[in-house]
């Protein structure tokens, strides 16, 4: 049976190896892009510069010292903050009577506070809008859905609670007022 594939003769790859290996070979022998003279003429450049520099920026410290301040503060404590008492604001609320209020949602307009006071309505609650202007814009009015006065916090917790169940996040403020 005859071999038709071409045979590779090892003499001929290696004289192919060698022709190619020979081409990426230059004669050019490396030239440095600087000469003597140049080179020494920078070096000597910078030397000179440096003292320049470190004799110009020779600073004194003597000047930059700070002057000695003595300040006239004293630091007086009550005699219980020496023996790790804690004091207290005592808030006397005997004459003033309080009430809760649930703010369940501000609007920007009416028509939509109307609308959730419906809603509200049909959860058994009794709310009111409550109309407020803001301190940072003073032209806009604002209309809060308030509802309420609750007696106790009992009560206003369990007006919360259905609110909280329909899907609201009510907040509790207190309303204070002297006798």
């Amino acid at each position: 049976m005859k071999d038709f594939a071409k045979r590779i003769n090892s003499k001929k790859s290696l004289k192919k190896n060698k022709s190619v290996n020979q081409r990426f070979i230059t004669k050019k022998t490396y030239k440095n892009p600087f000469s003597l003279k140049t080179g020494l003429t920078l070096v000597i450049i910078s030397a000179i510069g440096a003292f320049a520099l470190i004799n110009n920026m020779n600073t004194d410290v003597k000047k930059m010292v700070g002057l000695d301040i003595t300040s006239n503060i004293e630091f007086s404590y009550p005699v219980g903050l020496t023996e790790d008492w804690i004091y207290t604001e005592d808030l006397d609320r005997s004459n003033e009577e309080c009430n809760y209020i649930l703010q369940i949602e501000t609007y920007g307009r009416k028509i939509y506070a109307q609308e959730e006071l419906t809603n509200i309505l049909k959860l058994g609650l009794q709310p009111y809008i409550d109309n407020y202007f803001s301190s940072k814009e003073p032209g806009k009015a604002y209309f809060r859905l308030m509802s309420g006065p609750y007696e106790n916090k009992s009560a206003v917790n369990n007006a919360r609670e259905i609110l909280i169940k329909s899907g609201r996040s009510p907040l509790i403020r207190q309303r204070c007022s002297k006798n």
